[in-house]
Order: structure tokens, then C-alpha cells, then sequence
């Protein structure tokens, strides 16, 4: 909540940005990300509206629920809001995805609400808490999963995949009244 902060290079050994760290700065226009950098909290800038570049983070494999809401460089963002690793939000209209190919991990809730029919991935993707909730249209998840985190597919009512999971989080296919078959 410091409207004085507008602009913010972190020094490169940080690794974590810790929950509601810059949230409400609401005059921030742009962060530097330090480059040993790998997780961001849960709404770490949540109000930073006036936020809208953000530099490095290459490394970056965790960002937190509303980590980046209403903030000016989430509406900037074209399909894919990307920072390293970690896909955040899709903001695309396409109903079929391909992940891009640096994306390794998803973060909690980054399809929920989307128009969505199909996400495929070609490499080995971490899928988080409610990575797909409330996907009404989703049929079908091309991602290897061992286990569906809590709240995953949660209200996707026209997913038809089968799956082959060790474990499902609490409420993780809630509502999924299409699906064929869980091993």
C-alpha cells in the first residue's frame, strides 16, 4: 500500500516474493525480477493497477492466486500471460490451446473461466489447484497427470477424458458429469 513505489529492481538473489508483498502499490509501473527468482505469492501485486511491465523472472516455476489481478499488464497480454516457466492466466478466445513450449508449470486457476474445448501441452506440465474450474465447455485435457489437484476440473461439465491418477484433490472433479472413466 505504498503509492510512492514506482518502479522496483529486486537484487538478483532472491528467490521469493512473498504474499501481498507489492499489493496496492497502486502507482508501481514496473519491477525488475531478480534472476535466481522462482516463486511469487499469492496476490503479491494485487492492486498494483498501474503495473504494466514487468522485466526478467526467467526462472519463475510459482505465481500465486491473484498474484497479477486487475493489474495493466495482465490486460496488455496478448493469449498467454507467461512470466519464466509459469503460465498465470489465459487470456486468449481460442477455444483449442497449445501450450507454448517453455510453459512447464500452470498456475492455480490460469484456464478458470475460459471458453476453452481443448488444451494440449508437448512437454511435461505441473497443473495446479483449479488450474481448469468452471471450464463449462472443456471436453478434453491433453497433459499427463499423476494426481488432479483440488478444484482442477471443478464445474467442467462437458469434460469427456478418462483418467489414470493416483489421487484427486478435495472437490478436483466436482460436477464432471460427462466423464468416461477414472483408474
Amino acid at each position: 500500500d505504498r503509492r510512492e513505489v514506482l518502479t522496483s529492481e529486486l537484487p538478483d538473489c532472491v528467490e521469493l516474493i512473498g504474499d501481498y508483498a507489492f499489493s496496492k502499490c497502486c502507482n508501481l509501473k514496473e519491477i525488475k525480477l531478480p534472476k535466481a527468482l522462482t516463486y511469487i505469492g499469492d496476490h503479491s501485486f494485487l492492486g498494483a493497477t498501474s503495473l504494466e511491465r514487468i522485466i526478467g523472472g526467467e526462472l519463475v516455476n510459482h505465481i500465486g492466486n491473484s498474484a497479477f489481478y486487475k493489474t495493466k499488464w495482465l490486460d496488455m497480454q496478448k493469449d498467454f500471460a507467461v512470466i519464466g516457466k509459469t503460465l498465470y492466466k489465459y487470456v486468449g478466445t481460442s477455444e483449442y490451446v497449445l501450450i507454448p513450449e517453455r510453459v512447464t508449470h500452470l498456475a492455480s486457476y490460469s484456464f478458470a473461466d475460459t471458453c476453452v474445448k481443448e488444451v494440449k501441452s508437448t512437454q511435461n506440465i505441473t497443473v495446479n489447484e483449479g488450474s481448469f474450474y468452471r471450464c463449462k465447455n472443456l471436453n478434453y485435457v491433453h497433459i499427463s497427470m499423476d494426481e488432479i489437484p483440488p478444484f482442477c476440473f471443478c464445474g467442467c461439465d462437458e469434460l469427456k477424458q478418462e483418467f489414470t491418477v493416483s489421487s484427486v484433490g478435495k472437490f478436483g472433479l466436482y460436477g464432471c458429469t460427462s466423464i468416461e472413466r477414472i483408474a
